[in-house]
C-alpha cells in the first residue's frame, strides 16, 4: 500500500504548513503493509537506535556484572527529560561503576523536566551533564567499557575501542554494513540506514526470543516506560497506553520508531521520518497510520491523540487550529 502522507498545520480553516512524512509499516514476515515516501533514501537513525546500543552492551554481560536493574537498563535506552528519577537512576548506575557525573562526557544542557530546569537556571543546583537526555547511554556505555577492561577516558572519541563492539552489534542486526557515521548530538556515533532496515531492527526487538539481549531491552523499556522518555513524553504515554505489548522511541529530527503486538497476536513494526525534521508531524502522523491500518482502534488513537494535543491553542487559550495528518493516494 503506497501512499503520500502530509501533516497539516492548520490555522483557522486553512493549511499554514505541513510537513512530509515518509513511513514504512512492516509485519513479522518483512511484508510492506504501508508505505509513503521514498524507502531507499538512508536516514540518521539518532535516537532511535538507543535500544540496540544497549542491547551491544547486553551481549557482554554488563548488566550481570554490574546487577543493573531492569529501571536502570531502561533509563539507558532513554532521551529522558531529567526529571528527578531519572538522574537518580543515572546516579544509581554510575555508583555501581564506582565513577561520577564527570565521567559523563555527553556535554551539558538544561532539562526538558521544568522544576529541575529552573533549579538550574536559578544555580539552586550546579549544572552537569548528567541532566544530558542522553546521560542514560552513556552510563551504560561507561559501563560495557569497563566490563570489557578499556580506559574510559575519551570514550565519546570515535576511534576508542568501545565503538568497534557497538557499531558490529548494530550493523549485526540490520544485516548490513553503514556506508556513513555522522556525530550525534551527544557525540557518539550514528549511522544511516533506510526506514525499511530500521523497521526490520524494531521487529527484532519485538519478538526477540525471552532471555536474549533484545528481550532484556524491550522488557525493561515495557515495564519502566518513565524512564523511556518521561512524564510527559511520547514514547512513555504511547507504551503506557499500550501495557506491554508495544515499544516506542523517537529520535531527534522527526524520527520515530514503534513496534506493537496487535489484539490478533501479529506484530507489526513502523518505522518514520519526517522529511523536514519536525517533531511537530511525527507523533499525530504515527497514530493516524496506525489507526488507518485498523492496529489500533479509535478510542486508543484518541487517548494518544489527546496526550498529543492536536488541537493548537494561542497564549489566551482561543483554538487557532490544529494539526492533522492527512494520507492521501
Amino acid at each position: 500500500m503506497i501512499k503520500k502522507v502530509i501533516c497539516s498545520v492548520k490555522r483557522g480553516q486553512l493549511e499554514e504548513s505541513q510537513h512530509e512524512i515518509n513511513c514504512v509499516v512492516i509485519n513479522q514476515n518483512k511484508k510492506i503493509l504501508f508505505q509513503s515516501g521514498d524507502l531507499n533514501k538512508k536516514h540518521c537513525l539518532r535516537s532511535t537506535l538507543k535500544p540496540f546500543q544497549c542491547a551491544a552492551s547486553l551481549e557482554q554481560g554488563t548488566e550481570k556484572k554490574y546487577k543493573l536493574s531492569q529501571k536502570e537498563i531502561a533509563i539507558t535506552c532513554a532521551s529522558h527529560h531529567g526529571e528527578t528519577e531519572h538522574v537518580n537512576t543515572v546516579r544509581s548506575i554510575l555508583k555501581k561503576l564506582n565513577l561520577t557525573e564527570k565521567d559523563l562526557e555527553c556535554g551539558f544542557h538544561f532539562p526538558l523536566n521544568k522544576q529541575n530546569k529552573t533549579k538550574l537556571y536559578n544555580k539552586e543546583a550546579p549544572c552537569s551533564n548528567i541532566y544530558n537526555n542522553c546521560s542514560g547511554k552513556h552510563s551504560g556505555m561507561l559501563g560495557m567499557i569497563k566490563n570489557l577492561g578499556f580506559n574510559t577516558s575519551g570514550y565519546i572519541n570515535h576511534q576508542h575501542p568501545i565503538h568497534a563492539y557497538i557499531n558490529k552489534y548494530i550493523e549485526k542486526q540490520a544485516g548490513k554494513k553503514s556506508t556513513h557515521f555522522a556525530i550525534d548530538g551527544c557525540s557518539l556515533p550514528t549511522p544511516y540506514f533506510n526506514l525499511l532496515t530500521l523497521a526490520e531492527m524494531y521487529m527484532k526487538l519485538i519478538i526477540a526470543e525471552k532471555g536474549s539481549s533484545l528481550f532484556k531491552v524491550f522488557n525493561a523499556m515495557t515495564t519502566f516506560p518513565t524512564m523511556v522518555s518521561g512524564t510527559r513524553g511520547f514514547d512513555t504515554h504511547f507504551m503506557k497506553t499500550f501495557k506491554g505489548t508495544a515499544v516506542s522511541k523517537g529520535g531527534a529530527e522527526g524520527m520515530q520508531a514503534i513496534a506493537m503486538r496487535t489484539k490478533k497476536g501479529e506484530h507489526i513494526s513502523l518505522v518514520l521520518k519526517v522529511t523536514d525534521g519536525s517533531h511537530r508531524g511525527n507523533y499525530v502522523s504515527c497514530v493516524e497510520i496506525l489507526k488507518y491500518l485498523n492496529i489500533i482502534n479509535n478510542t486508543k488513537a484518541n487517548v494518544v491523540l489527546d496526550f498529543i494535543k492536536t488541537d493548537q491553542y494561542n497564549l489566551n487559550k482561543l483554538k487557532i487550529g490544529e494539526l492533522v495528518c492527512n494520507i492521501l493516494d
